[in-house]
């Protein structure tokens, strides 16, 4: 008499398993970010190598200058489940970007999401860098929620 109670519960666990599969981001919104605000950004900045330990953690910026870029980097983990992934969507809404993933350059986009197609083998299970350069429009408060999901 239980089976016959909990049977409905198993058949709609089962009829949700097979929905399509649910891709968890990358980098969130809520990640860490590295930041600097200037003209131009130091050598080699988008490099998964750089050290971006002097730069600013935030994820509100405000822009002084008529110009003035953001830079940020966000280090990720992407986990055997996403290695290899060939394609992904970068959500942005601060304005046009040029985003770089382990210092490869990727196409850009501006204000809201872009599709951005990845070479072989350029997005890892682990020791992955995200790298955007933003120029916003407008001075003022910047708020960067930069999210990477698989596609």
């Amino acid at each position: 008499m239980q089976f016959r109670r909990c049977l409905p519960l198993v058949a709609l666990l089962a009829l949700a398993s097979c929905a399509a599969p649910a891709f968890h981001p990358l980098v969130a919104g809520h990640d860490a970010l590295r930041t600097l605000v200037g003209r131009a950004a130091p050598a080699g900045w988008a490099s998964d190598h750089f050290d971006d330990g002097g730069w600013a953690r935030a994820r509100r910026v405000r822009l002084e200058r008529v110009g003035d870029k953001v830079f940020a980097r966000s280090r990720f983990d992407a986990g055997p489940r996403y290695a290899g992934y060939r394609t992904v969507a970068l959500l942005l809404s601060a304005g046009a970007f040029v985003a770089y993933l382990n210092g490869a350059r990727l196409d850009g986009g501006a204000h809201g999401s872009a599709t951005l197609s990845l070479p072989r083998g350029l997005l890892r299970a682990s020791g992955n860098v995200l790298a955007i350069e933003v120029a916003p429009a407008d001075v003022g408060a910047i708020r960067l929620r930069p999210e990477l999901r698989p596609l």
